[in-house]
């Protein structure tokens, strides 16, 4: 691998521009986004950095080699020319993971046990026995990606995906992605100047990484390995230096952050996910009814709802739930900034405040928007003062609007 290599980390749609912050901030170079990736520049010191702390990057590639096929057997041929023997010994094992869509495969298990037989032909001719595969928990990961007639082969430096922090014990009913969560903090521009309620909490993961965020904690703390550490150009103490010197950035500073649920058993699993998380207590959890008199804020702040969406439950009741919602942001909340996510537009129409920033989500599957609220104090002329954030240029779809 040369001194400095491109790099194509995977996130996800709307968070492109600000993993390309990331990016930058932790040295990579050329950064150009595209959808749902960032491309880049950078060297082994800047792969180690992205990996360990980027909050929004889910894999992170290094794209080896590209060409075309006009055949299946082209898949082969090509992928055996590559000099494999640079990447994986005799007794690395590995595994592909493939992307594939073109009218030449019908089946992505066939191009990838292509790719397989020939980078194992390859290596059986330089050292004389073919590696294993190993599907689970390989050496080195390889990732194909065709388009039609265009391949891409790639190193997976990640082996997992980066979402996967370490810290969830259990992942509790319909647990939010932690990528996902990571953008919304900082869609939201939260730093921890404020309290951040996070009502309807569920698993905690909001909580966790805003806390993660503020305390600028390494996304990967919790979870330290990569596929990279097993690579033939590996350089531990490069490494070593890398985890250290983020580490050491980690801020001990008061929050206040609080997570809130009717669900006692939902808390508990939050509870065992954070057990062992360095938070200093800076997370709050409390069995409460949001819609409750008595859940009333100590003082204004930011507020995160993840509240119930999706095709379980009828609009109708949607409607109600979110029009209460309204109601309470309205009496309890005000001078504190809202943020809210959800998949059904009409149930967040009927909240019935002005929804100023939209941004589009994807929640797993669900197409979603998270919306930003401004909770006026007293009269709609005495508006209670935020700091801008960059959020509001994140989308097209960013704009203002009257719920």
């Amino acid at each position: 691998m040369e001194k400095i290599f491109p790099i194509v980390v995977k996130t996800m749609q709307s968070l492109e521009p600000l993993l390309a912050q990331e990016m930058i901030a932790l040295g990579a170079t050329e950064v150009e986004e595209g959808r749902r990736v960032v491309r880049a520049n950078c060297d082994l010191e800047t792969l180690y950095k992205i990996n360990y702390r980027a909050r929004l990057a889910l894999r992170v590639l290094c794209p080896l080699h590209s060409f075309q096929i006009r055949k299946a057997d082209d898949l082969y041929n090509k992928a055996y020319e590559m000099p494999w023997e640079e990447y994986l010994h005799a007794d690395t094992t590995f595994a592909i993971d493939p992307q594939i869509s073109s009218s030449m495969f019908t089946h992505s298990h066939f191009p990838s046990l292509r790719v397989k037989d020939a980078i194992a032909d390859r290596l059986k001719k330089v050292y004389g026995s073919r590696p294993d595969v190993n599907p689970e928990s390989p050496d080195v990961q390889i990732h194909l990606l065709i388009d039609q007639e265009k391949v891409q082969v790639s190193l997976d430096s990640s082996g997992r995906s980066l979402n996967q922090r370490g810290y969830r014990v259990n992942g509790g009913e319909a647990p939010m992605n932690e990528v996902l969560a990571a953008g919304i903090i900082a869609i939201t521009g939260w730093k921890g100047e404020t309290p951040l309620y996070n009502p309807f909490c569920g698993s905690g993961t909001i909580a966790f990484e805003a806390a993660y965020a503020a305390l600028n904690i390494p996304a990967q703390k919790a979870y330290p390995k990569f596929n990279f550490q097993t690579w033939l150009n590996f350089d531990d103490a490069l490494w070593m230096t890398v985890h250290g010197d983020a580490n050491a950035l980690i801020e001990n500073k008061e929050l206040t952050i609080v997570a809130s649920d009717i669900d006692y058993d939902q808390l508990n699993v939050a509870r065992k996910n954070g057990k062992n998380l360095p938070f200093n207590d800076a997370i709050r959890f409390e069995k409460s009814d949001f819609f409750s008199e008595d859940s009333v804020p100590e003082v204004p702040g930011l507020v995160v709802l993840n509240p119930p969406y999706g095709e379980r439950m009828e609009i109708e009741e949607l409607e109600k739930i979110y029009s209460e919602i309204g109601s309470v942001f309205k009496h309890r909340y005000s001078g504190s900034t809202a943020w809210i996510i959800s998949s059904d537009l009409q149930a967040l129409h009927a909240i019935g405040l002005r929804q100023k920033r939209k941004v589009k989500l994807m929640n797993g599957k669900l197409e979603c928007e998270l919306r930003g609220i401004d909770l006026f104090r007293g009269k709609r002329n005495e508006r209670f003062e935020i700091k801008p954030t960059d959020s509001e240029n994140l989308s097209p779809d960013s704009h203002t609007s009257e719920a």
